[in-house]
């Protein structure tokens, strides 16, 4: 692969916090929780984009 197409290295940091909110509306959709609970429905999302990321990132 060529990296200059690489999509990875040009992915900002709004991008990722984008990416961050559109899971965190699909989580509140489908794993209902009381508000109490949001900032560890947002950490689980965090981390997941977190993994994703450095998963896409690393190959």
């Amino acid at each position: 692969m060529d990296v200059v197409d690489d999509w990875r290295i040009h992915l900002s940091a709004s991008s990722r916090e984008r990416i961050l909110g559109k899971i965190l509306e699909t989580l509140k959709r489908v794993a209902p929780h009381r508000p109490e609970e949001f900032h560890a429905v947002e950490s689980i999302a965090r981390r997941f984009e977190g993994n994703v990321y450095n998963s896409a990132t690393s190959q």
